[in-house]
């Protein structure tokens, strides 16, 4: 019964997590996008024994997947007279062609990155449209699962991320966000085939992917792929929908520090009922609280102790 939205952005670079999407991604690509020849030659390892030991790379700037490693021909070492110099041999490339199954894999992230100025849409977004029945519902919202019920209760969260690691995407449950700068149809059917094919891919790429998801009353979770190829939700991403952090454990109420909630202007009128039913169950109660008052304060207090004040 309840709906959710998921909002994608994505990001390109070496040092992050392999964009891949199923459990059993086994072999991840190396990452030279832009890189020389010369510079692919330096990754690949030596043939041993052949194409089994060959190391797959990628260039995306290229468009090219390669699958290489070297021999080194004519090696003569002196074992007996180190004085001797060694005989240099000559460092041959082999290239083999990528197994079909890979190359269609690169190929659908080389659409998404040809096809989006050379670069992933860093801070793109677009909706997934699904419907979610929540297994515990906790009550005071509109009915439909929330970011609220996801960090009340794992179940609920198991539920989304299940959702990700199943759902079959297309252009119909993937649309772009209102207001946001809009996708083609074109890119939004590369993006649609990228999320598909890594589900069932062997290899995975240096590509990073977090989803926003934004469920029917606007509150939001974000979601990421972890290393392991299962998604996972990101800590403390948790908002309302008033855009309220909502607080994931207790050291999260006031930020190592201090920290406001306000559920005045739009939003659900049930979200500032929610906080304070969260943190009276992290063991911290309201003061000088008023039945009119929107705007809560919460500060911490030495190195173990939060105070929530709720402003008349």
């Amino acid at each position: 019964m309840s709906r959710l939205n998921s909002a994608i952005s994505l990001a390109l670079g070496a040092a992050f997590i392999s964009f891949a999407a199923a459990a059993n991604a086994g072999i991840i690509a190396d990452d030279c996008t832009g890189c020389s020849i010369a510079q692919i030659q330096g990754m690949m390892p030596e043939c041993n024994p052949g194409r089994a030991s060959a190391r797959y790379v990628s260039d995306f700037a290229a468009g090219r997947l390669y699958l290489g490693c070297y021999t080194i021909d004519g090696v003569k070492i002196n074992a007996t007279n180190v004085n001797k110099p060694m005989t240099q041999g000559q460092i041959r490339y082999h290239w083999y062609q990528p197994d079909a199954s890979f190359q269609n894999t690169f190929d659908a992230y080389n659409n998404v990155y040809q096809n989006n100025g050379h670069v992933p849409r860093a801070g793109s977004k677009a909706y997934l449209h699904v419907s979610l029945t929540p297994k515990i519902n906790l009550g005071a919202d509109n009915g439909y699962l929330n970011a609220y019920d996801t960090v009340r209760a794992s179940s609920n969260n198991d539920q989304v991320l299940n959702w990700l690691d199943s759902t079959k995407f297309t252009t119909e449950n993937l649309s772009s966000v209102p207001g946001s700068y809009p996708m083609s149809p074109a890119f939004t059917a590369d993006l649609v085939n990228l999320m598909n094919a890594i589900s069932t891919a062997i290899i995975s790429f240096n590509w990073k992917i977090t989803v926003t998801v934004v469920f029917d009353d606007g509150s939001t979770r974000d979601y990421a792929l972890g290393s392991d190829g299962l998604w996972k939700t990101v800590a403390n991403s948790a908002k309302d929908g008033h855009g309220n952090p909502i607080p994931e454990k207790y050291d999260s109420i006031a930020n190592n520090g201090s920290e406001t909630y306000s559920f005045s202007g739009g939003g659900p009128t049930y979200d500032q009922g929610n906080f304070v039913n969260l943190i009276t169950l992290y063991g911290v109660p309201v003061t000088n609280g008023s039945s009119s008052g929107t705007v809560y304060g919460c500060v911490q207090v030495g190195s173990d102790h939060v105070t929530c004040t709720q402003a008349n």
